[in-house]
């Protein structure tokens, strides 16, 4: 996934209110509303890049203890544990500051939640791929079926969950 199909989506697990706030509009307030449940379904799992992912379990740490989880509160608060400093920390600024300055709106949250997930469905199968074919090469005979049978209930797990998801179950 894009980096900036990325951001679009984690900058809408802001409420809309609330990016205005930023701007010194709005309801100080507002950051106490939830997030989207389809945003809130996402995991840092569902990100190919592990800085997005960082980024994205920072800011649903925040979200989830019920604190603000504006641009200014998550840097403070990565600040605050050490998180800015070396090259991670640097990619994590710049994410953040990315995200922020986007100016997405709020329409196209749907179709970004749908690509990050989508994306990461698929890659769960060229993992399995992978797997199997490790395993074909490395595993003894009376464990490959076995194999086969936990990534196929692994990727069933996955379909379900991304259907769910979609229909607004999760």
């Amino acid at each position: 996934m894009s980096a900036r199909l990325w951001m679009k989506s984690v900058a809408h697990f802001l409420p809309v209110e609330q990016i205005g706030s930023e701007s010194g509009q709005g309801d100080s307030q507002d950051w106490r509303q939830l997030p989207n449940p389809r945003v809130a379904a996402l995991t840092s799992a569902d990100f190919y890049r592990p800085v997005n992912a960082a980024l994205f379990t920072a800011i649903s740490e925040l979200v989830e203890a019920g604190k603000p989880h504006n641009s200014a509160h998550v840097f403070t608060t990565l600040q605050q544990e050490g998180r800015t400093s070396g090259h991670l920390g640097k990619q994590l600024t710049k994410a953040l500051t990315d995200i922020t300055t986007i100016g997405v709106p709020s329409t196209e949250l749907e179709h970004n939640i749908s690509a990050v997930l989508t994306q990461a469905y698929r890659r769960g199968f060229r993992e399995a791929a992978r797997s199997l074919a490790q395993a074909a090469e490395e595993l003894p005979e009376d464990q490959l079926f076995e194999h086969l049978l936990s990534i196929g209930h692994e990727r069933r797990a996955a379909s379900q969950r991304l259907a769910a998801i979609r229909e607004g179950r999760a």
